[in-house]
């Protein structure tokens, strides 16, 4: 109802979410022109803003930060003794070399680089990606408003995880999903 109530207190001041109300947004921009400080509030959120209209864009007053899950190096799953760098200036070095199984590099890439998943088993953090994609369409639906086949939606979705290592033709990736579940064209084009 007041969005500047979650201004109110010390700083800096995180606000998580705040796309949901995204009137906060309008409010964080009044008061930083108000008080003419640095740093006060960090807007944090995992979704686009359902918004009616515009917000205005925040320049000079809020500063955009693409988050990105964490490397295996942040995760401490890797030691950094050998970066994409030392590839292309020839100073690789075998010594941040170690045997590696194949089960580890499985288990690294099911449990992810989401904070919240390190130190789960490898059956916990799946459970939160299969979290991510069955709240998919409904996330899609807060963000335009238009209601999708959720099946659809996820015979989409299997056929871009599968498409995501290789070298995939739009052809062959329509063909895919026309087998799967008869997705439109237009649906394939706007990808």
């Amino acid at each position: 109802m007041d969005p500047s109530l979650v201004l109110e207190g010390d700083y800096p001041r995180l606000i998580d979410e705040w796309q949901v109300v995204p009137s906060i947004w309008d409010a964080v921009r009044f008061q930083v022109d108000q008080s003419g400080k640095k740093g006060m509030y960090i807007l944090t959120g995992s979704s686009t803003p359902a918004q009616k209209g515009r917000l205005h864009g925040g320049s000079g007053r809020i500063g955009k930060i693409r988050m990105r899950t964490m490397s295996l190096y942040e995760s401490g799953y890797s030691s950094g003794d050998v970066s994409l760098m030392d590839f292309f200036d020839d100073s690789l070095s075998m010594k941040g070399f170690r045997e590696i199984h194949l089960s580890e590099l499985v288990n690294y890439v099911v449990r992810g680089g989401w904070p919240g998943s390190q130190g789960l088993s490898v059956r916990e953090a799946m459970r939160i990606s299969q979290d991510y994609l069955a709240n998919i369409p409904d996330d899609m639906e807060r963000v335009d408003g238009k209601k999708r086949d959720i099946k659809k939606t996820a015979a989409l979705l299997r056929a871009l995880g599968r498409a995501e290592s290789n070298m995939t033709s739009k052809k062959i990736f329509r063909r895919i999903l026309r087998n799967m579940q008869k997705i439109g064209r237009m649906t394939v084009l706007h990808l």
